[in-house]
């Protein structure tokens, strides 16, 4: 009786013990799937298909404080690219996350980076020269402070530094000498009667303020000067509507 009775328990034991292996080889296939894939993790908050150089590649969308960043569309994390704020944003961006295109609107072969964030629109476009996408515009949408770059397209010249800055109508400007020969250059924001220079890449080179129709910041003033007027040297002079910096 003995004998049955320990042979029993036995048996018992070992069905027990082929159990638990099955549930711990089932529990760590489960872990592996997972675990080597990040996009299980719920940090992607939309997807698309991105176009360089005419070429397309299907990416993912995250956000953190710092812009947007793209990621290829496989289990390995891998980046793609990135796209970044001018300032980092003080709390989470996806918490009021709406949308993302990434369409190539105007049909150069790149993709325009369009974000919706709270009813606040970033705009990315890709910049040749730096090799980047960089901000060119941040629009608050059916807002009195929107931003109005079209007040400051003109010429302004700088007395104290015997200099011309040139604002275009697409959002450009540069900065030349008397000669025409071009010192910086690069994109810019605006709000009502703020307008802030920028180098292609990301650099904030100046934030002037319109007073009186002087452009003041703390080291210079400078002055409107009409597009016809016969103040403006022939070497300055340029069509301000077609734009300056390109990339």
């Amino acid at each position: 009786m003995k004998k049955l009775l320990l042979s029993v328990l036995c048996l018992v034991m070992c069905l027990s013990l082929v159990a638990c292996g099955k549930d711990k080889s089932a529990d760590d296939n489960d872990d592996d799937v997972a675990g080597r894939d990040w996009r299980t993790t719920g940090v992607v908050v939309a997807s698309g298909t991105l176009t360089l150089d005419r070429k397309s590649t299907d990416v993912l969308v995250c956000l953190d404080k710092d812009g947007v960043k793209l990621y290829y569309d496989e289990p390995e994390q891998r980046l793609f690219t990135s796209a970044d704020f001018h300032l980092p944003f003080k709390s989470d961006p996806r918490d009021k996350f709406e949308s993302i295109s990434l369409d190539d609107t105007d049909g150069d072969g790149y993709s325009e980076i369009v974000l919706m964030i709270n009813g606040e629109k970033f705009k990315w476009s890709w910049d040749g020269f730096s090799g980047r996408f960089v901000c060119w515009e941040t629009v608050i949408e059916e807002s009195e402070y929107a931003p109005s770059s079209v007040d400051f397209v003109a010429y302004w010249y700088c007395a104290d530094g015997g200099y011309w800055l040139r604002i275009y109508g697409d959002d450009t400007w540069d900065s030349v000498e008397e000669s025409g020969d071009v010192i910086n250059s690069g994109y810019l924001t605006a709000t009502i009667g703020i307008v802030k220079l920028y180098m292609s890449d990301g650099e904030l080179v100046s934030e002037l303020e319109l007073k009186d129709g002087v452009l003041v910041d703390n080291d210079s003033r400078l002055k409107h000067v009409a597009e016809f007027d016969d103040e403006v040297p022939q070497a300055v002079r340029t069509n301000l509507e077609k734009g300056g910096y390109n990339g």
